[in-house]
């Protein structure tokens, strides 16, 4: 109807010879047209909430088409209505329509932002895992996709940032300059992501890949660059954001593998800290007792009547969680059943109760040395979905039973142990002569735990290696012992369940570089406002101790 000559813009020619028939003019017009794709960058945005496929299948067979369709008419009618060019869109809808067109333009906005805003919270919560960005509160809002998210904080935010933008901005091109900019440094970073993605991951040749990163390159160069000369007029703002939040990213891990590299010196096994104490006879298990080593002072160490749970952040399986080593030193004393609780979330929506839960033993021994039984101390892992509530006010009640469970059932495994090594024995003469002939020798299994097994065709070997501490211990499982444990588990939930949690306060190490102080001031105040507090637990105040210790960052 207007203009089909418009068509020609298919072809590159017509491109460059735009290019250089306008020169530098030309050049600085292409900063113009970047809002034209802004709108595939938003649509990508949505990978958290669709597949990929989907998002493919969208763009190719709806948007892409109905972007050519709208663009091209709206070249076409200014070709043949050139006062139009301000305000193309509003101008070239047929007469009677334009409010209709208004809600729709309105409609397409919120669509564009609601997926900047999945996109914002996808990175938000991919930093946080990186531990790039302090841990705010994640919502998911699907049972069955993990990547479907809200963050409450972030929403408000980009809310009181857009209102704010948009009213110091005096219009749109100034804002569309600003925004545009933006697309295209991330299209660019974009590319030369994908070419080291090519060379590290795909292990494609260099030279194609070099080939191929220079063709996108060189595009997204031209526009990158018509696009910079519009930071005088407003672009400049998303850069100073860029900035002002890489900062924040690169300040909070620094902050945190200075925190990581203070807590070491308090992760060591339990025989660091604890040993035997023959001469106490006070002890929950086999008549003996617990104190300190000499490193830490040497103390016997009390029995406190109850059940302690420690929260252990980092849930290492050899090591000692820090709380409970500073609950040792400030009190010289440990609560009747000692649990070390580790919550370990994953990417499903909900874990099946039968493996959930995770009960073993502690040992006060390293491995490889001769290990024995911390008298009633367990280590509980819990792995939960982000649709699973662990911590409620029953917890107490739920690691009673966990514990209870383990005992009896590692009680029941015990008692065929025993058996085997029992019919082993009666029959070692027997098959010592039968592997003479070439049968099969007896052979005996021993393991801590139902999944960690060793075999051994030597049952007498087997026993002295376990005696040495060479192997992995047993528990000590027989029917007596394991109707004391159950009885010192039942009277010390009994008589009280306390949560015991640490409350670490980091400080700069006075031998601290200046550069670094600064640095590390900066990580702590943003630690100290933005970490969780003790009552977001959702456990019971009266029970919870909060044990305090203070360490110091280089």
């Amino acid at each position: 109807m207007h203009d089909a000559s418009v068509l020609k813009a298919f072809s590159p020619y017509f491109a460059g010879a735009y290019l250089v028939r306008n020169k530098i003019d030309g050049w600085k017009s292409l900063g113009g047209i970047l809002l034209a794709f802004t709108g595939v960058e938003a649509l990508f945005a949505d990978l958290g909430a669709f597949t990929r496929r989907a998002v493919q299948l969208s763009w190719m067979c709806f948007a892409f088409p109905c972007l050519l369709l709208a663009y091209i008419g709206q070249a076409a009618y200014i070709s043949d209505t050139p006062s139009a060019w301000s305000n193309p869109f509003f101008a070239s809808v047929p007469p009677g329509t334009f409010w209709p067109s208004l809600i729709i333009a309105i409609l397409a906005a919120v669509v564009a932002s609601q997926a900047m805003i999945t996109g914002v919270f996808q990175l938000l919560s991919q930093i946080m895992k990186l531990s790039y960005f302090p841990q705010i509160k994640l919502i998911h809002t699907s049972k069955i996709f993990y990547g479907q998210i809200y963050i409450p904080l972030a929403n408000w935010l980009l809310m009181i940032g857009t209102v704010v933008v948009t009213a110091a901005y005096s219009n749109t091109t100034r804002l569309g300059d600003a925004y545009g900019v933006c697309v295209v440094m991330v299209t660019f970073i974009t590319t030369c992501m994908v070419g080291i993605v090519a060379l590290i991951i795909w292990r494609i040749p260099a030279p194609i890949v070099l080939f191929v990163w220079l063709i996108f390159a060189c595009l997204d160069g031209v526009y990158l660059s018509s696009a910079l000369t519009k930071v005088p007029q407003g672009a400049w703002f998303t850069l100073a954001l860029a900035v002002i939040l890489s900062s924040i990213f690169i300040l909070w891990r620094f902050g945190k593998e200075q925190q990581w590299h203070a807590e070491a010196s308090d992760r060591f096994p339990p025989s660091h800290i604890l040993m035997e104490d023959e001469s106490d006879p006070s002890g929950m298990s086999n008549n003996r007792g617990l104190k300190l080593t000499p490193a830490f002072g040497g103390h016997t160490i009390t029995r406190v009547h109850g059940m302690g749970i420690f929260f252990d952040k980092a849930g290492a399986p050899l090591t000692t969680p820090t709380v409970f080593v500073h609950f040792l030193q400030k009190f010289h004393a440990a609560p009747d059943i000692v649990v070390f609780f580790h919550l370990r979330s994953v990417t499903s929506p909900t874990i099946p109760v039968d493996e959930r839960y995770k009960v073993s033993q502690c040992f006060t021994g390293a491995p490889g040395e001769r290990r024995s039984a911390m008298p009633n101390c367990y280590r509980l892992t819990i792995r939960h979905g982000y649709n699973d509530e662990v911590i409620t006010h029953d917890l107490g009640m739920l690691v009673f039973e966990q514990l209870r469970n383990y005992v009896i059932r590692e009680g029941s495994e015990s008692t065929m142990r025993n058996a085997a090594v029992e019919d082993t024995a009666d029959t070692s003469n027997t098959s010592s002569t039968e592997s003479a002939t070439g049968q099969p020798v007896a052979r005996i299994t021993f393991h801590d735990g139902p999944k960690n097994t060793q075999t051994t065709s030597d049952p007498s070997k087997a026993f002295a290696e376990q005696e040495k501490g060479l192997g992995a211990p047993w528990p000590s499982f027989d029917q007596a012992s394991v109707s004391k444990k159950l009885t010192d588990l039942q009277r010390a939930y009994d008589n009280q369940v306390v949560y015991v949690v640490g409350k670490e306060q980091l400080r700069i190490s006075p031998n601290t570089s200046f550069v670094h102080r600064v640095l590390l001031a900066a990580y702590v105040w943003i630690r100290e406002n933005t970490r969780s507090k003790v009552q977001a637990l959702n456990v019971e105040v009266d029970k919870l101790v909060e044990v305090g210790f203070v360490k110091e960052m280089l």
